[in-house]
């Protein structure tokens, strides 16, 4: 089994998870049917990994426990070149916001996005965000690759004191589309080896309203298909 990120680490953390509860209108997707690698696939310090139901800053998420924990874009190419694309049932209505647990290996720096999150709609309508390194998504590990996020729509939920972590990403999703059912999300990865594979570990939808800060610009991801409606953080 290799472990492989782009540089080893060791920096001295704590895991962070959040107090507040969960509300009724939040719902975990379950992903355990989809994923395709353990913690122990390409990944640093893999016994160290969070799995089961858990609360991260008052959105719940389930990691799978086993015996694969997560969706590799890396393993679904095997290892290789080419685009990863999974699409991941969803079947909600009234879908306001979601927020996935997404980080890449050896993540690349923006401009340019390598990882995008599609939400797709019952009556045919779709809204794509592009993840950019340095700013709604970086590398799991902390070694100089692509480390940097925006911690406002990105946010680092989870980190084990060894360099590594896992970070919550928001989308608020277009107001148009509430009323629709969500029927799924497709996760499109056109990294290649080394460079920008997705590690996505859990997907939460929420018929609440979304989380972003007042007075935080919005749209939580901008792109020219995700328009936000400010909101409120509560607490």
């Amino acid at each position: 089994m290799r472990t492989r990120s782009c540089l080893a680490s060791s920096i001295l953390v704590i895991a962070l998870t959040g107090t507040a509860v969960a509300r009724a209108g939040e719902i975990p997707i379950d992903i355990s049917g989809l994923v395709n690698a353990p913690w122990s696939y390409q990944l640093s310090n893999p016994s160290t990994f969070p799995t089961g139901n858990l609360n991260f800053g008052g959105i719940p998420f389930s990691i799978p426990i086993g015996p694969n924990n997560y969706w590799s874009g890396a393993q679904a190419t095997d290892a290789g070149s080419g685009t990863a694309t999974l699409t991941i049932p969803v079947g909600v209505a009234g879908v306001i916001s979601a927020f996935t647990l997404l980080n890449t290996t050896c993540g690349q720096p923006g401009p340019r996005a390598y990882l995008f999150v599609t939400f797709n709609w019952g009556n045919g309508a779709t809204a794509t965000a592009p993840l950019v390194g340095d700013a709604n998504v970086r590398d799991y590990n902390n070694d100089g690759c692509a480390d940097t996020i925006n911690n406002t729509t990105t946010t680092q939920v989870w980190t084990n004191g060894l360099g590594q972590r896992l970070d919550r990403q928001e989308y608020i999703l277009p107001a148009a589309s509430a009323s629709q059912v969500l029927a799924s999300v497709t996760i499109t990865d056109t990294g290649h080896e080394y460079f920008s594979r997705a590690i996505l570990s859990a997907l939460t939808v929420s018929t609440c309203h979304a989380y972003v800060a007042a007075g935080t610009p919005c749209p939580a991801v901008r792109s020219s298909t995700i328009r936000a409606r400010c909101c409120t953080r509560r607490m």
